[in-house]
């Protein structure tokens, strides 16, 4: 099968969607199919990324040149259309609700009578957008999404509330819809080594009741300014935040200057040794103001850390409290409590530890990924 996936952002860009849509295109080259990604030439905001061809592996690489920038995470480049219609294919797997891309790849398929995927990524935030993209966002829902979203032959969803609101806002067809969560790569089923942790990061972990730990792109949405009532209070628990910035890197810093027990890895941690960074972690942090998924949490999980997370998003629908806590990403009272409850009670800490390691092994993308072929070859 000749299979597309197009993304909006791609390597060297680091984020939720890109690591998915990595690890399905591996995947998928690894069962016999060919796959090619298409996506812009941006990194959001830095210069753009040279060479219209390249390779990642075995995926091949197509990119097309950004000709306006609707929002941070909104690009344009009409480029796509043309290539879908020159080129062959048998599906295309869009990643990303109300993008233009997706309105011009669906315009595409149609007329080539070619079948065309949807992944939403959970684009429903609360609270977390500006005024201005709001208001564009409910322009483009009413003129173009509402119109053209039913029309996809079928629509993955990460979590299952996706689909009501589709169904109940934008009248795609339950039976249009099929819910199928992210994948996690099988390298953290694997136990790391929380030395190569402690030597890169320079930590005597004598000197630390604990250490609490936060994987992602330093950005205002994770949510990490509001852990500071605990990182005042908790003075022998030491915050590792491991992530390259996404603009709020400085800021973030600024914020924690005086504290002695945060650490900011200050770039984005390979794949290869981020099992080892949570293996040397004690629990494991998630405060996002808005999150799809969370796959970072299924990692930690699986290296043995309870997570404490934010009850927006992806993650309440799918964490349990056998080993988890979901508390309001702003009740900084609520995370400085939870913290210290976890971090002191050895006894809880290994229990929820036990059941994360048991539950996420049905997230491998092993599994994940057949039930995404699956839904190419019913169409």
């Amino acid at each position: 099968m000749k299979i597309f996936q197009l993304t909006t952002f791609f390597h060297p860009v680091v984020g939720g969607v890109e690591s998915h849509v990595n690890s399905l295109a591996e995947q998928l080259i690894g069962m016999g199919h060919e796959v090619t990604v298409l996506t812009s030439d941006s990194t959001k905001k830095g210069p753009r990324i040279k060479g219209r061809r390249s390779k990642l592996g075995d995926i091949e690489i197509v990119r097309f040149r950004n000709l306006l920038n609707l929002s941070y995470f909104h690009k344009f480049f009409p480029g796509v259309f043309f290539y879908l219609m020159r080129n062959d294919f048998d599906v295309i797997h869009v990643h990303g609700f109300r993008k233009s891309e997706s309105i011009l790849a669906l315009l595409a398929a149609k007329l080539k009578k070619k079948k065309i995927v949807l992944t939403t990524h959970n684009p429903f935030p609360v609270g977390t957008r500006s005024r201005m993209l709001d208001a564009m966002i409910k322009l483009m829902d009413v003129f173009i999404n509402k119109r053209f979203t039913k029309n996809f032959d079928k629509i993955i969803t990460l979590v299952k509330s996706e689909r009501k609101i589709l169904h109940e806002e934008y009248n795609v067809p339950d039976e249009k819809m099929v819910t199928i969560p992210n994948g996690m790569e099988e390298m953290f089923l694997q136990q790391g080594d929380e030395e190569v942790f402690y030597r890169d990061l320079d930590i005597d972990v004598t000197k630390w009741d604990a250490v609490a730990l936060g994987v992602g792109r330093i950005n205002y949405v994770k949510g990490y300014q509001n852990l500071e009532l605990a990182i005042n209070r908790l003075k022998k628990v030491l915050f590792v935040f491991a992530g390259g910035d996404d603009g709020y890197l400085d800021k973030l810093k600024k914020q924690y200057r005086k504290n002695k027990n945060v650490i900011f890895t200050e770039s984005f941690v390979p794949q290869e040794k981020l099992v080892d960074y949570y293996k040397g972690g004690d629990i494991f942090l998630f405060p996002s103001l808005h999150e799809a998924f969370g796959i970072v949490v299924l990692e930690a999980l699986a290296q043995g850390l309870p997570v404490i997370s934010s009850d927006q998003g992806g993650p309440k629908e799918f964490l349990s409290e056998k080993y988890s806590v979901l508390l309001d990403p702003e009740d900084q009272e609520g995370w400085k409590n939870a913290i210290e409850k976890l971090t002191s009670d050895s006894k809880l800490l290994e229990q929820m530890s036990v059941a994360g390691m048991n539950e996420v092994k049905k997230y491998s993308w092993d599994k994940v990924s057949k039930k995404i072929l699956a839904v190419y070859e019913s169409l």
